[in-house]
């Protein structure tokens, strides 16, 4: 029930209650139990209008971090999917979950390599909405972002500027 108020209330505060309680109660399902909610919001993240899907990334990135490498290696797979699919609004919101997931992801996990490497994949994208979007996350969600310490975002600078200064 909290996964369909986060997809489809009206209200802000509803959804905002609804994803912080879903994480909160996360912890205490099991694997499967969360692998359907996640199943739930990844399918209104490709099918839900922009209205809706927008507030969904930070609570579904957040509650992939906590499934075992096996369903976010699928789900990260399936993102990529939306970001290469063509669809402006599917590759936005698959953005801005990967941005979810490398802040919520253990600091040398080599998922999160893959993550930033699909950011890269939206800064090369042809479209300037992705494009910039893509440019935003990776700004925001990882470099100025005070939930991982500086070395870890000097590790991550590192890793991906050339490949970042060779895109721009």
């Amino acid at each position: 029930h909290l996964s369909n108020l986060l997809s489809v209330s009206e209200h802000l505060p509803v959804r905002e209650h609804a994803g912080r309680a879903l994480l909160t109660i996360s912890t205490r399902l099991s694997v499967d139990q969360r692998n359907e909610i996640i199943v739930d919001l990844m399918r209104e993240l490709e099918n839900g209008q922009e209205q809706i899907a927008r507030f969904i990334p930070r609570y579904l990135g957040r509650l992939l971090s906590t499934m075992p490498e096996k369903e976010i290696r699928e789900s990260i797979d399936f993102l990529d999917g939306l970001l290469r699919s063509g669809s402006a609004r599917a590759a936005s919101t698959s953005l801005r979950t990967l941005g979810s997931l490398i802040s919520a992801l253990p600091e040398n996990s080599v998922l999160t390599e893959h993550c930033l490497g699909l950011l890269l994949t939206g800064v090369a994208h042809f479209d300037d909405m992705i494009h910039q979007r893509a440019l935003s996350l990776i700004c925001r969600q990882v470099f100025d972002n005070p939930s991982l310490t500086l070395s870890v975002r000097q590790r991550y600078f590192i890793r991906i500027c050339k490949k970042f200064l060779t895109l721009l």
